[in-house]
């Protein structure tokens, strides 16, 4: 899968989802934040757990489930090295900063890739 919200078929003659029949290179969509806040894969999907990825939760769990870098031989080469890196850089920022959420809402949009849909207000306060 590409960083997109598309699955090309074209590495795989026939594929089967559901009973129906995919022919290679045919073009598939679909929206990622619908499977990665569906409601039959997820317990409480809107809900911040970052527990459900540990690896007691996540046993059983089909490997699409959460794809956030694609997957395939598509998917995104820089993947493993952007969490590594966010999670450096968040776990500096962290050590320094205390981070509160002014309102309860996390506005969120999908025209391509996720991003928030308006401002989210937060208080940033210098840790003693």
């Amino acid at each position: 899968m590409a960083s997109g919200p598309h699955w090309n078929t074209n590495g795989n003659p026939r594929c089967r989802d559901r009973g129906y029949r995919v022919e290679s290179g045919t073009m598939l969509a679909f929206g990622r934040l619908a499977v990665q806040r569906d409601p039959t894969l997820w317990e409480e999907p809107l809900i911040f757990d970052p527990d459900r990825f540990s690896p007691e939760n996540a046993v059983g769990r089909d490997r699409w489930q959460y794809i956030p870098f694609g997957g395939g031989p598509r998917s995104c080469l820089e993947g493993h090295f952007a969490t590594l890196e966010a999670t450096l850089g968040l776990a500096t920022f962290i050590r320094r900063a205390e981070v509160c959420s002014l309102d309860d809402g996390f506005p969120l949009a999908v025209p391509f890739t996720t991003v928030a849909d308006g401002p989210i207000w937060a208080r940033i306060r210098r840790r003693s």
